[in-house]
C-alpha cells in the first residue's frame, strides 16, 4: 500500500479525484497537509504508469520534502534531487520509475523540452506561476506540455486573481490560451478592472470545479 496510515481521509479522497482528473489544482489551506497529498499522488502515478514524476518546488524547502516522503514512505525508493539541468534531462529521458525533486531556478534559462517525456509533474507553491510573461512561468508552462498527470498545489485556497486563474489553468492545458478564459468570463470596467460577466458567473464556477480543489475547512470537503 502506498497510503501511509497517517493520511487524513480528506488526504486519501483528494488523492484519488486528482488521479481520476489527471490535471488539477489543489488549493489547501495552511495547515491541511498539501505536501502529503502530492506525495501519495506522486507515488501512484509513479506505481500505475511505471514512469517518473518530477517535483518542482522552492529550494528551502526541498530537504523538508525529501524528509517527509522518507518518514511517511519508508519502503518506496526516496526522492532524487536533481541538482543540474543535465541532470533533469537524464532524469526525464530515463527508462523505469522514479520519483525526483528539482528547484524552480533550473527553468530560468529556457525551456527543457525532454521535461515532456515524464509521465507526471507537481509544481509546488503554485503562485510562481502569478507573474504574467515572466521567463520563469513560461518556461515551466512549454516545457511540460501534454504531460499525462499535472498537479499544481498551493496553500492559498481563493486567490481571486484572474491572471492566476488563468495561468493555472493555461498550465494544465485546460483552455488555448489564459486569454480564452479572460474574454469568456470577464469583462473590463472603465476604470480598469475585470470582474465576471453577470451571465456568465455559473459557467466560470463550474469551468473551475472542472479542474481544481478548495479546501479552507476538511469538515465541509
Amino acid at each position: 500500500m502506498l497510503v501511509p496510515s497517517v493520511i487524513r481521509l480528506y488526504q486519501k479522497v483528494a488523492a484519488e479525484m486528482l488521479l481520476r482528473t489527471g490535471r488539477l489544482l489543489l488549493a489547501d489551506d495552511v495547515g491541511l497537509g498539501k505536501t502529503l497529498s502530492f506525495l501519495e499522488w506522486s507515488g501512484q502515478v509513479v506505481h500505475r504508469t511505471s514512469g517518473r514524476v518530477l517535483i518542482f518546488s522552492p529550494l528551502n524547502i526541498i530537504e523538508q520534502t525529501i524528509g517527509e516522503h522518507a518518514e511517511y514512505y519508508p519502503d518506496d525508493a526516496p526522492i532524487v534531487q536533481l541538482r543540474t539541468r543535465e541532470e533533469i534531462v537524464a532524469f526525464s529521458t530515463g527508462s523505469g520509475p522514479g520519483l525526483a525533486i528539482t528547484n524552480f531556478e533550473k527553468l530560468d534559462d529556457g525551456v527543457i523540452p525532454e521535461l515532456r517525456q515524464l509521465a507526471g509533474v507537481v509544481i509546488d507553491e503554485a503562485s510562481m506561476l502569478k507573474t504574467a510573461g515572466g521567463v520563469r512561468k513560461w518556461s515551466v508552462i512549454k516545457s511540460c506540455i501534454g504531460i499525462p498527470y499535472k498537479l499544481l498545489c498551493t496553500a492559498t485556497p481563493a486567490p481571486n486573481d484572474i491572471i492566476e486563474y488563468a495561468s493555472q489553468a493555461g498550465f494544465l492545458e485546460k483552455l488555448r490560451s489564459e486569454g480564452e478564459m479572460i474574454w469568456t468570463f470577464f469583462k473590463r470596467n472603465k476604470d480598469g478592472t475585470q470582474t465576471l460577466k453577470p451571465h456568465a458567473e455559473a459557467a466560470f464556477y463550474r469551468f473551475m470545479a472542472g479542474w481544481s480543489i478548495y479546501l479552507r475547512d476538511p469538515a465541509k470537503f
